[in-house]
């Protein structure tokens, strides 16, 4: 009796085994024929409403990306632009964009810029400038500042969403952006309702010459002001990567320049505002680790 149960567990072993490794194999063969397809073809898997798992197509599509000679990288770029440009699916669009965004395609700039300055409607500029955000790109940096201009706002509910969203992409662009950032702080018109929003793109930069903008506004009246400046001076004195990204253009401050902002900052450490002594604080503990040459 004990003989035939073992045989019976034993076979049932045998057959899952036999199931798993048929199963990997599968797997391995997917994976195999991927990496085997031309560049027309693993896009236009890529962008197939029928096909479910974009991740393993959109790795092979980035390693592609990362490898690739002048020629490839360009029809890889064209590829993605075309099913981006022409499906009516959102779900394909924004996978086709998951690539654009690392291919660093003018020509999607070109279309997004377009879309921010001369869109039909609000919902569609808002939507360039969020896109804009993603590639951050030097080159759009003109019509983002233009886009701030032209933004008035969308009424009380609205407000100047394409404003705030262009700012977010001025600072996530780095370095090449500096320059607008401070010129549309310097002008009161140009930066209402979009003050927080403006002291946070500057942190996202990690450039020493806003610092000078964030230290003031730690003094500022407006507790929502004094808090997004202690936040911004946190990002700038401890990432060096930015949501995932290396920033460009770096012009990081130096630590004798890190110990002037920790100064600063610990005079605003019983600040009467909660929120501003949360972000005080936490600022403090980035900088120190930064001076320690313990952050990342």
């Amino acid at each position: 009796m004990k003989n035939v149960i073992c045989s019976k567990v034993l076979w049932r072993g045998l057959l899952l085994f036999l199931v798993l490794t048929s199963s990997v194999g599968l797997a391995e063969k997917a994976n195999v024929n991927m990496k085997q397809m031309e560049n027309e073809q693993l896009i236009e898997l890529f962008a197939s409403p029928k096909y479910k798992d974009g991740s393993k197509a959109l790795d092979e599509i980035l390693n592609r990306i990362a490898k690739s000679n002048y020629d490839e990288h360009s029809e890889l770029a064209k590829l993605l632009f075309h099913y981006w440009r022409e499906s009516d699916n959102e779900k394909i669009r924004s996978r086709c964009f998951q690539g654009l965004r690392w291919t660093k395609s003018q020509a999607v700039v070109d279309v997004l810029t377009s879309q921010l300055l001369h869109g039909s409607t609000r919902a569609e500029r808002r939507r360039a400038a969020w896109y804009l955000r993603q590639i951050a790109s030097a080159t759009a940096v003109p019509a983002l500042e233009a886009a701030v201009r032209a933004d008035k706002g969308g009424g009380f509910v609205e407000g100047r969403t394409i404003a705030q969203y262009s700012i977010i992409a001025l600072g996530l662009t780095g370095g090449p952006a500096v320059p607008v950032l401070i010129k549309i702080w310097n002008d009161e018109s140009l930066r209402v309702g979009c003050e927080c929003g403006l002291l946070a793109a500057m942190g996202y930069t990690g450039d020493v010459r806003v610092v000078p903008i964030l230290v003031k506004a730690l003094n500022s009246k407006d507790e929502s002001i004094r808090s997004s400046a202690a936040a911004a001076l946190g990002i700038i004195g401890n990432k060096k990567m930015v949501f995932g990204k290396k920033r460009e253009h770096l012009n990081a401050p130096d630590k004798r320049t890190l110990r002037s902002i920790l100064l600063r900052l610990k005079q605003r450490q019983n600040d009467p505002n909660e929120s501003v002594r949360e972000n005080v604080l936490e600022a403090i503990n980035k900088i120190e680790k930064r001076i320690q040459g313990k952050s990342r």
